[in-house]
């Protein structure tokens, strides 16, 4: 559970940074 939170967490950080 931990690793799905942190990936979801860092697909929407990279995507409001990439923008």
């Amino acid at each position: 559970f931990e690793q799905f939170c942190i990936n979801f967490t860092n697909e929407k950080l990279q995507q409001h940074f990439n923008q």
